[in-house]
């Protein structure tokens, strides 16, 4: 570790993150000194990095792709949606070592009801992918009140681990995505994989969403564009994750410094960019 950590971002990659940008506007708006950086920090280096952090005092993380599901097994303690997401993405400094929390699930409701005023209540939903991502938001939809989630992957093993972990609302099912053809136009569809990260096209039926649906995508710039590129095809609305990374970020403040941020600036402004 090259030098004591106050506040940061893990991943790998990480250079592309906006996470650190985000960060430093908060603190400037609420006048809280903050030194915020992005790391990378691979898979197999991720146990040991934590545990020298919080050795030397560093006071709070963000953890974004591989690490999400993995940190669950380094944290001293879970706060109830990392337990219930079974993913972490916010790291809290306890004595005894990190407290795991996620707030991707309340950023991504914050972000698709206030700002694109989109009714969650009693929608029929489609989540592509089934890793951390995915898990981060599942259980923010069900406490909104949706109608039904569907999970497709392309391992419907994966997917089914994940919607088994929710039978006992009878409102999780797996599917693997050769199926999806033969199901009505869903409300929205959720993009949780990591397939625009990957340059992959997407090749979904043109009947997957109603005239009035929405395409969501977790993630936002380039990685978003060729699941937004389908939803632009099929005349439906297409929202990328940008609006969600500042909302989770703005949760993650105000866990470690317990102030509220207001968000429509820099939303504004990123949004001119992005």
């Amino acid at each position: 570790m090259p030098a004591p950590i106050d506040f940061a971002v893990l991943g790998m990659p990480i250079a592309h993150s906006l996470s650190p940008r985000i960060h430093r506007k908060f603190a400037e708006a609420t006048g809280i000194a903050l030194h915020y950086q992005a790391i990378p920090v691979a898979a197999a280096d991720l146990a040991t990095f934590l545990s020298n952090a919080h050795q030397q005092g560093a006071r709070g993380l963000n953890l974004t792709m591989p690490h999400k599901q993995a940190a669950l097994a380094l944290c001293s303690e879970l706060t109830p949606r990392a337990a219930a997401a079974g993913a972490v993405n916010t790291l809290i400094r306890k004595n005894a070592g990190w407290q795991g929390d996620n707030t991707d699930g309340i950023g991504f409701v914050r972000d698709i009801t206030q700002r694109h005023h989109f009714q969650l209540k009693s929608a029929r939903v489609l989540i592509i992918g089934a890793g951390g991502a995915a898990s981060g938001v599942l259980p923010a939809l069900l406490e909104a009140g949706v109608a039904k989630v569907h999970i497709a992957n392309r391992s419907v093993d994966k997917a089914s681990t994940l919607a088994a972990r929710w039978t006992n609302t009878h409102k999780v099912v797996a599917l693997s995505l050769s199926e999806l053809a033969d199901f009505p136009a869903f409300d929205l569809v959720v993009n949780a994989s990591a397939a625009g990260h990957q340059d992959t096209e997407f090749c979904l039926p043109e009947t997957l969403l109603s005239a009035s649906g929405m395409a969501y995508d977790l993630s936002y710039g380039k990685a978003a564009m060729p699941f937004l590129r389908w939803a632009c095809e099929i005349e439906c609305t297409a929202v990328d994750g940008l609006g969600m990374l500042i909302e989770q970020a703005a949760e993650a403040f105000y866990q470690w410094h317990g102030v509220r941020v207001d968000t429509v600036g820099i939303w504004g402004e990123l949004r001119a960019e992005v």
